[in-house]
């Protein structure tokens, strides 16, 4: 491992590696990738050696630079993830990605685990193979909808930090300092983005909260001018205006704007329509609800 992590680090740029690598990938590609991921992904993160530490971050760098550089890799990355050839021993090496990436409590593992499944993915949408991204995506399906947000953050996040102090150690100078400053850039959007979902989340919220309290007070409205619209009500608070199916397209609104006397009853049935779409609907007879309003008399008002 060592001695290809620094043919890796100090060919030029890594060409002939690479032209071998992909000579001989069909004998040598999905062998290679199960003895990295059983290297870096063990079943039990416990009983790691301090001795064995570097192997994990060894792994971890060839793992991401045949992905990244080596022509369908990424399918070979899944067929090893398989783990049809692991044996009794280990469990399937997508299990113990999954498991990884949903460890944020261990830092490198959680990070390793979700750089390496969003490199395969990345690696799969680049090859022109229509079963390959579906399959992968069915292996992962085990991620909630947190980790999935965590996998696209962590991994831009990662990358960065690489690009970072690639820059500072290669270029220096101006490409360092724009490379940190869109960092930073991306840190302050990504951070902006999750203050309006978390705004999201507590606005639907108190709008779910405060349509039950709708639901439970409309038991005790009295309008006693039109019991028509009174026993409409009910379902026009729990279930909206676009749920109910007027007869003949004569909504509730018409009714109210042909035989309300109280304009405040008129105002209430309007607050339910939810677009003008609905205060302009025409009933069977070609009338919208203003039509009807606008024939009557003041004095019927």
């Amino acid at each position: 491992m060592a001695c290809i992590v620094s043919i890796l680090r100090y060919a030029d740029p890594a060409n002939s590696l690479v032209e071998w690598l992909q000579e001989n990938w069909d004998n040598h590609g999905r062998r290679l990738f199960k003895c990295l991921f059983d290297a870096l992904f063990p079943d039990d993160y416990s009983v790691q050696s301090s001795d064995s530490v570097s192997t994990p971050y060894a792994s971890l760098g060839v793992l991401l630079f045949l992905l990244h550089e080596v022509d369908g890799s990424a399918a070979a990355a899944h067929e090893a993830a398989l783990g049809k050839d692991t044996g009794a021993t280990l469990s399937p090496p997508y299990q113990r990605m999954v498991a990884a990436a949903g460890r944020e409590e261990c830092d490198f593992w959680w990070r390793a685990g979700v750089l390496v499944l969003q490199s395969m993915v990345l690696g799969a949408k680049s090859l022109d193979e229509d079963e390959l991204l579906p399959e992968m995506q069915r292996q992962m399906e085990d991620f909630d909808e947190a980790i999935e947000d965590t996998i696209s953050e962590a991994f831009q996040d990662a990358l960065l930090d690489h690009a970072v102090d690639s820059s500072a150690d290669l270029v220096g100078g101006v490409e360092a300092i724009e490379a940190k400053w869109l960092r930073l850039e991306l840190k302050k959007a990504n951070s902006e983005l999750q203050h309006a979902k978390d705004i999201a989340v507590r606005l639907r919220a108190e709008l779910r909260k405060r349509h039950n309290q709708m639901c439970k007070m409309v038991s005790f409205l009295r309008i006693d001018s039109s019991p028509v619209v009174q026993q409409a009500m009910e379902s026009l608070v729990s279930a909206g205006w676009k749920s109910v199916d007027w007869r003949s397209g004569y909504s509730l609104l018409h009714y109210v704007c042909e035989c309300e006397t109280q304009v405040d009853v008129v105002d209430l049935v309007a607050t339910f329509c939810t677009d003008l779409a609905d205060v302009e609907h025409k009933d069977g007879n070609g009338q919208r609800a203003i039509d009807y309003l606008e024939a009557r008399t003041p004095r019927q008002l």
